[in-house]
């Protein structure tokens, strides 16, 4: 049993996810949000997420394992535009690039899975 409280949110998933994308995207997405949360110094620690009773999406707020830190975060969000161009944009746009041209129906089984094993550090990644 997964513990905590789980909420549905119907604004951004309103129909089930495939198992594909639940396990790539929304586990990724879940995973960023906390990572971003952390690096921001934010006042709560992200989100988990899960998919139940056939693929509806579920997120849960995680409370943060560090100290909140306001002045850090508004310096962020008053950044963000220069942290993209800077840090961010040529990476994420390599990152898209190189998953468009990952084609698993014309490899062999194995070069499938390499390709399923290197989408997930992509993915992660960005």
């Amino acid at each position: 049993m997964v513990e905590g409280s789980w909420t549905f949110d119907p604004s951004h998933y309103p129909e089930p996810m495939s198992p594909l994308s639940a396990d790539i995207w929304f586990w990724a997405m879940g995973r960023g949000i906390q990572a971003a949360a952390r690096d921001l110094r934010a006042p709560f620690g992200g989100f988990d997420t899960m998919t139940a009773g056939g693929g509806w999406a579920y997120e849960r707020e995680l409370d943060p394992d560090w100290e909140p830190d306001l002045a850090a975060l508004e310096d962020a969000a008053f950044h963000v535009a220069e942290r993209w161009e800077r840090h961010y944009r040529d990476r994420s746009h390599a990152i898209t690039d190189e998953l468009l041209r990952l084609r698993p129906q014309r490899l062999t089984p194995a070069e499938a899975t390499a390709a399923y094993d290197r989408l997930l550090v992509l993915v992660q990644e960005q």
